[in-house]
């Protein structure tokens, strides 16, 4: 990979003593459960921070039940097996140390009446080392591209086949390597991911790289075939570009190819169990409600499966693996973001938790939606003089379904006395035909003046009504809630003014219950600023222009 890994050797001794406890076999009246650890080996310095994987082997004639991990005598982690209780079960169980110095990790088995092996016992050198998550991979240098610009490339992830992933002879697979382009140069048509050294798994020469900009991530498949034979097996691969410069440092695969375990029993005279094979036929849809469902068709021979998931949408991105029982055939994730991309891997699993095949497919969700615009029209207005003013009855203005909205303000008094009553505009929109939970980006109250009196320029301001009213009933006058309010200058000339009232639709939406419009305020004793109405001519009525995405 792009990053320094610490490789753990595995000693050809102790793969001799495995092979050789495991081909020994439980005797035919039954023994004690048994335990190996074949990985780290004894003496292995680690560092602190740095997850250590602790790989055992456990055997029993009853089944094995579980696993436990014991470091300096205590209990760390329990495991059981994915399916059932084989009498052989391979596990690898992380830990991560936190303090320097030596510490003795043990392993115990326990078979299904309760039965406990030995316990296998190693011994580790906990080095300080550097920061957790392991050291810190040293950048490639930058390769001159055309016109100026650099070549470069950085790991970012493996999205599938982990280093060191054990598998079956001949398992065909899927490797994807997730790179940033760390140079200046985008990435076009003719980039490649070129084999460079060790095992070529049966992989071609090159792949075609996504079109990638300047530090920009993509997703690199390549199909590869587990070799047959058993070993450790590793492929590095190069970046190449359109003009054929290498650039980048190197990414690898490396998987693991088990020695067969020898039975000693004698083989039982009977109808031939079908051999097994690994799923086949994986597809991956994105559903209507935003979900990814995977199918595929079942395994032969299984004792489980296990899944791996990894999703990006944007800057955003998430994986996971678990474990299926056997005999299942489709997964369905939760719902996932607009125009993002991912890939699913099904492993099949044998009783003793080694791979017996797997299968990987891609997938992109839609991309996300634009955003919407509407204009609203009113669902009520209406206005109050302010509380001096009078009008006799008949000849009282027509408040809630003229087609004017008369905003004037009144005083009382004089000198030092003197006080001031302010008039009021009230309108209302619907916002039941915008999705709840939307967006709004932006949201703009339109009204139309259409005479004026008093100063030139009046600051009016558009607020949220806080309380209930009705065109019907001029006795119910709103209350205006100060937080949030917007204020403009209007003039004496007629012709359309706008509020920017984004904050306070996006309340509104959020708050359907209490969307009782809005208030409109403002100005001094001798101002008056006359609106249409949603009575009068249609190219005059007020309207709320809205911006939204879903």
């Amino acid at each position: 990979m792009l990053r320094l890994r610490r490789q753990q050797a595995l000693a050809l001794a102790a793969v001799l003593l495995i092979a050789a406890v495991l081909a020994c076999g439980p005797s035919g009246g039954g023994t004690a459960p048994s335990v190996v650890i074949t990985s780290p080996a004894s003496g292995t310095t680690v560092q602190v921070g740095v997850e250590v994987p602790i790989v055992s082997t456990a055997a029993a004639d009853n089944g094995v039940a579980r696993v436990e991990l014991s470091v300096n005598g205590q209990l760390v982690r329990t495991d059981t097996p994915p399916s059932g209780n084989p009498p052989t079960f391979a596990v690898s169980q992380p830990w991560t140390p936190m303090v320097a110095g030596d510490v003795t990790v043990s392993v115990v088995a326990y078979d299904t009446e309760g039965a406990a092996s030995q316990p296998a016992v190693i011994t580790l050198h906990v080095g300080a080392g550097g920061a957790a998550g392991g050291p810190t991979p040293t950048p490639a240098p930058d390769v001159s591209g055309p016109g100026g610009c650099t070549l470069n490339a950085s790991f970012v992830a493996d999205v599938t086949i982990p280093d060191n992933t054990v598998m079956a002879p001949g398992t065909a697979f899927t490797k994807i390597w997730r790179v940033r382009n760390s140079g200046t140069c985008d990435w076009g048509a003719g980039f490649t991911l070129v084999f460079a050294s060790g095992e070529q798994m049966g992989g071609p020469s090159s792949v075609a790289v996504p079109a990638t900009a300047s530090g920009s991530t993509a997703d690199v498949a390549v199909n590869l075939v587990a070799p047959n034979t058993p070993g450790t097996y590793r492929g590095t691969w190069r970046l190449k570009s359109d003009t054929g410069q290498v650039f980048g440092s190197s990414v690898y695969v490396q998987i693991v190819i088990p020695s067969p375990i020898t039975p000693t029993s004698a083989p039982t005279v009977g109808p031939t169990a079908p051999a097994a094979a690994g799923p086949t036929n994986l597809q991956c849809q994105i559903q209507a409600d935003g979900k990814a469902h995977c199918t595929w068709t079942d395994a032969v021979g299984e004792a489980g499966y296990r899944y791996e998931f990894s999703f990006a949408a944007g800057t955003v991105g998430a994986t996971e693996s678990h474990p299926l029982s056997a005999d299942t055939s489709s997964w369905t994730s939760s719902a996932l973001a607009c125009d993002g991309d991912g890939s699913f891997t099904i492993i099949a699993l044998a009783g003793d938790g080694s791979e017996i095949g797997r299968q990987t497919a891609t997938f992109e969700t839609p991309a996300c939606a634009g955003p919407t615009t509407v204009d609203l029209q009113a669902s009520g207005d209406s206005f109050w003089w302010p509380q001096n003013m009078i009008c006799m009855a008949g000849m009282c203005p027509d408040w809630g379904h003229g087609s004017a909205l008369e905003l004037k303000n009144g005083s009382s008094g004089g000198g030092g006395l003197s006080v001031f009553y302010p008039g009021l505009v009230a309108v209302r929109f619907d916002l039941g035909g915008i999705p709840a939970g939307a967006t709004i980006d932006e949201a703009t109250l339109y009204l139309r003046l259409t005479s004026a009196e008093g100063a030139s320029s009046a600051n009016l301001r558009v607020a949220r009504a806080d309380s209930p009213w009705s065109e019907d009933d001029h006795s119910v006058k709103p209350g205006c809630e100060s937080s949030g309010a917007v204020t403009r200058a209007v003039g004496i000339g007629s012709g359309w003014y706008d509020w920017n009232v984004t904050d306070l639709v996006q309340y509104q939406l959020a708050n359907p219950t209490t969307n009782y419009g809005f208030c409109v305020t403002g100005g001094t004793v001798d101002d008056v600023r006359v609106f249409a109405s949603r009575e009068a001519s249609a190219s005059s009525r007020p309207y709320l222009r809205v911006t939204y995405r879903p």
